[in-house]
């Protein structure tokens, strides 16, 4: 799991798990050679959220490392995607820790699941109903991610903890049984472990058998999947005919690899999702089309079925003109920024603290401008810093979540970023004491106005 200078982000929430691997992971450091970082997300879902950031933070100085937090609002966060708590807060965790790595030009990220987590996980699977690929578990390490505790069961965690003295808090609604996963903990196993005292041994055989059988079905789909599914300017193409030349196991997993290729991890692809795909394959006409979850759709052209993806958290590509002063909405954004002319400026550019105002020199800057997305690769040159900096860098750093970043419009003139609405704006025609006409952009989060023709 770890190779001499790794730099590895660590996700400690302050509970007994993750603690004990911070420990672990200090120990083994100078023998290994290789940093870690903490990194805490405060989800805001219980009083007790600000007092466990803090005891994180703590534990991170007495250790001597980095300590990155990030604060956020799971619970509205959920809402506005109808997502579950337990989902969304997956989510936001591991976005942040991928935005570490890049951050930290840091190469793997430390989670504190164990043997426990294992086995509640296998249950859940199986009540929820689920492929064999989900019944194998959580792996030990997928691509960067690493579970050094997996095979520990949590009362050797707890052990440790306390035979070196070392605190830790406790989640207090991982008692309750309100949550699946906390009724499959709290409630199924409590009462398995009584009439069947050596589950744990048995479902762990259940699990490594399910993965042997598991590995030699994948290793088989992908070479189908390599002989009949082809990607073009963001499609993928699959041969029905060698598609369905095979067996039905290996051409549903083909199919699922071609959606989570096209879609990315965030959307879930369940079975009645892939038969839906294999019986167009199958039964419907050679010019079907079909739309599934997540913006993807599916086009029969013959022998070949065309899979093309918008994610409904995505948002298009867009460029307007604007012309002169005037009220204009962003429909791909729903935002709306306002374009007028004045005489002075209420607040110079090096003392203005609104970022949903800004002001530049007429007299310099003239008509047309530009609005547009982000683009790959886009730079700035930051109000009183010389050089440019990697807009990709200021959004992490700003906590802007990916999905939402091509929302946010870009004011250019001549490939100039002149400010990155709401966000921060370039060192270029700034006002000074000297201009007479002064561009005022104010940006409008909500309020409707027409659309920039």
């Amino acid at each position: 799991m770890i190779n001499s200078g790794d730099k590895i982000v660590v996700g400690v929430s302050g509970g007994p798990d993750s603690v004990a691997l911070i420990h672990v992971l200090c120990e083994l450091a100078p023998e290994l050679d290789f940093r870690t970082f903490v990194a805490h997300v405060n989800h805001n879902l219980r009083p007790s959220s600000g007092a466990e950031r803090d005891f994180v933070a703590n534990l991170s100085l007495k250790r001597g490392l980095q300590f990155f937090d990030l604060n956020t609002d799971v619970r509205a966060y959920a809402r506005e995607r109808n997502l579950s708590l337990e989902e969304t807060g997956r989510r936001v965790r591991y976005s942040f820790f991928e935005e570490l790595l890049e951050r930290l030009n840091a190469n793997k990220i430390a989670t504190a699941h164990h043997l426990d987590d294992q086995i509640e996980t296998f249950f859940l699977r199986i009540l929820r109903g689920a492929t064999l690929t989900g019944l194998r578990g959580i792996p030990a390490v997928r691509g960067p991610i690493i579970r050094p505790l997996i095979k520990l069961e949590r009362s050797q965690i707890i052990e440790y903890l306390e035979a070196n003295n070392i605190s830790y808090l406790i989640d207090e609604t991982n008692l309750k049984p309100d949550t699946d996963r906390n009724f499959v903990r709290n409630v199924i196993l409590k009462n398995a472990v009584q009439r069947f005292p050596g589950y744990r041994k048995s479902v762990l055989r259940s699990i490594d058998l399910i993965t042997r059988d598991e590995d030699f079905l994948e290793n088989s789909a992908s070479k189908l999947h390599a002989a009949c599914v082809t990607s073009r300017q963001g499609l993928k193409i699959i041969d029905i005919k060698l598609l369905l030349e095979a067996h039905y196991s290996l051409s549903t997993r083909v199919v699922r690899k071609t959606l989570y290729e096209l879609t990315g991890p965030h959307v879930r692809w369940g079975e009645v999702h892939i038969r839906q795909v294999v019986d167009l394959c199958r039964h419907c006409s050679p010019s079907s089309r079909m739309e599934l979850p997540g913006g993807v759709k599916l086009r029969r052209k013959y022998d070949k079925l065309v899979l093309s993806h918008k994610s409904e958290n995505a948002h298009e590509s867009y460029s307007y003109i604007i012309k002169g002063p005037g009220s204009f909405r962003i429909a791909e954004a729903g935002y709306t920024l306002e374009f007028s002319i004045q005489e002075s400026c209420e607040h110079p550019p090096e003392l203005n603290n609104d970022l949903d105002v800004a002001y530049f020199d007429l007299e310099s800057l003239t008509f047309p401008l530009e609005v547009r997305s982000f683009l790959h690769g886009d730079r700035l040159e930051p109000w009183g810093m010389e050089g440019s900096t990697r807009i990709k860098k200021i959004f992490i750093d700003r906590k802007i979540f990916p999905e939402d970043r091509r929302k946010i419009p870009f004011i250019v003139k001549d490939s100039k970023i002149l400010w990155i609405v709401g966000v921060r704006r370039s060192r270029f025609f700034g006002v000074t004491g000297g201009s007479r006409k002064i561009l005022k952009i104010n940006f409008i989060r909500s309020v409707d106005h027409k659309d920039i023709s």
